[in-house]
């Protein structure tokens, strides 16, 4: 096939392939409607997957909180371990708890873990028992939940 040389040659050599190109055209549209697609499917899987993460990782903080209280309880401090102004970092994120002393030998302990902007508290009600003299909390009730911000 001879090499056109003038735009009537190539005008010719078009008309017979403007279907084609027509067909590739709205292919390559199709293809690249399917790549968008797919890349904001693996945008919002990986966003939801890093929230979940987020939120296991603030429900063990929110317990390693409680932890921490019971502990500052058992040494004979008030069980308040840090504040929301001034968390006790840890690994990835941080937690801080409020003790309330109620009657009866009982308390109220409610840990609060922050990963990120994803927070999980914790509020256990717990009565003293001592054993052999070491000062051991049992839990009478329990609530954990993601804490859900506007």
């Amino acid at each position: 096939m001879a090499v056109p040389h003038c735009a009537s040659d190539r005008r010719s050599l078009l008309r017979g392939r403007a279907p084609l190109v027509l067909v590739a055209f709205v292919f390559l549209a199709v293809v690249a409607a399917a790549l968008v697609a797919l890349s904001s499917t693996g945008r919002d899987f990986e966003a939801r997957r890093s929230a979940l993460c987020g939120e296991a990782a603030a429900f063990a903080l929110s317990e390693a909180g409680i932890g921490a209280a019971v502990f500052d309880l058992r040494i004979g401090g008030n069980g308040n371990v840090g504040c929301e102004d001034l968390p006790i970092r840890h690994g990835p994120g941080s937690y801080w708890v409020e003790t309330q002393r109620r009657a009866n030998e009982q308390y109220t302990l409610t840990a609060v873990g922050r990963v990120g902007p994803q927070l999980h508290r914790t509020t256990i009600l717990a009565r003293v028992r001592e054993e052999s003299g070491i000062l051991e909390l049992d839990a009478v009730s329990r609530e954990s939940a993601p804490i859900v911000q506007d």
